[in-house]
């Protein structure tokens, strides 16, 4: 399992935090179609959401 942490600024009023995230996937990234010449592909290319986690988060 490869975890990820991100750091995040802003003016927090309260403890906690809404938050909304998701996991996506792509079979090919686009610079890689646009460097083969296959630029026509781009509109095509289907994007999974692989996971997401909608939540509060307690801010500390």
């Amino acid at each position: 399992m490869r975890t990820a942490t991100y750091t995040v600024s802003g003016p927090f009023a309260s403890e906690a935090l809404d938050v909304s995230v998701r996991l996506r996937f792509r079979s090919f990234p686009p610079y890689f179609l646009r460097a083969i010449g296959e630029d026509d592909l781009l509109d095509e290319l289907i994007i999974f959401d692989m996971e997401n986690f909608e939540g509060t988060i307690n801010v500390n």
